[in-house]
């Protein structure tokens, strides 16, 4: 923490709403006495909000596992809604009653219903080399893990400013195994909330999945995996700059171990202004 403070990422870590306890996406979302009873104007909600002990995107995983498609993107389109009044409450003091996000959240919703056809724009060219952000900017590197032979999937995500400097990894088993195209875009999210935890402002993200990134810069909340992507476009609205960009495989290298890493040693972790000795050698050779 000290180290981020130092780096003038924020200087300030409580929660803005209830101002009792640290500011983590898991607290905004999900623990926050503010959120609660806006969970319960969920007629239908089948999670037990009020005594969660799940992370955010294993509460996501439960639903997509155990239950329909329309409980996920209600759980998504309510987080979105909280996170959106929790911005209002930080840079207009100003903040909504329960009802108001609540109706937030459902349109949201309905909005994604419409999503209809989409324009697939020209891909720009793959870059020969991992490239450093521009100055003012973090470059954040995502990846999914999944098998065939079966077990956990998992997710991972690496930081960098534009020195290169490590900011921030982490590493997330998921709760079951799941499509390769669902992973990497679990990834892209992971990616996202690990920057708004951070209170990143200019962001571009990155990962080697084309099919993902293509998805997302067309909107594409139709598809298969459109109520996560939904959530990631809402998201971006809570920086200044955010922008999806594909890379190749060579030039993920970072964030491909960090997601098998989780898989091998089957647990979650998180590194804050520190280098996971088992990526060192690869993050420095990115800047070779």
């Amino acid at each position: 923490m000290e180290a981020i403070c130092s780096w003038k990422i924020s200087n300030n870590w409580s929660c803005p709403i209830c101002k009792k306890a640290l500011e983590s996406i898991n607290h905004a979302l999900l623990c926050c006495d503010f959120s609660s009873p806006v969970w319960n104007l969920w007629p239908e909600n089948p999670l037990n909000t009020r005594e969660i002990r799940w992370s955010f995107i294993d509460s996501a995983m439960f639903l997509l596992s155990h239950h329909p498609q329309h409980d996920l993107e209600y759980f998504f389109g309510i987080a979105w809604a909280i996170w959106y009044n929790r911005n209002k409450v930080v840079h207009e003091g100003n903040c909504l009653s329960h009802q108001q996000v609540w109706q937030i959240a459902k349109n949201v919703v309905e909005d994604s219903y419409n999503a209809a056809d989409w324009d697939f724009p020209q891909l720009r060219p793959l870059p020969t080399k991992w490239n450093l952000p521009p100055p003012g900017f973090f470059k954040v590197n995502v990846d999914g893990a999944t098998s065939n032979l079966g077990g956990n999937s998992s997710v991972g995500a690496i930081i960098r400013d534009y020195t290169g400097q490590v900011i921030a990894a982490s590493c997330k088993i998921l709760k079951a195994g799941y499509s390769a195209d669902l992973v990497e875009t679990l990834a892209l999210l992971h990616g996202v909330m690990l920057a708004q935890e951070l209170h990143l402002s200019r962001v571009l993200m990155e990962s080697n999945a084309l099919a993902v990134i293509q998805a997302v810069n067309d909107k594409c909340t139709g598809c298969s995996s459109g109520h996560i992507i939904q959530v990631i476009l809402q998201s971006r609205n809570s920086f200044e700059s955010c922008t999806f960009q594909h890379t190749s495989r060579q030039f993920n290298q970072v964030a491909h171990e960090l997601a098998h890493y989780a898989r091998r040693a089957e647990c979650s972790q998180d590194w804050r202004g520190v280098t996971p000795p088992f990526i060192a050698a690869l993050v420095q050779a990115d800047q070779l």
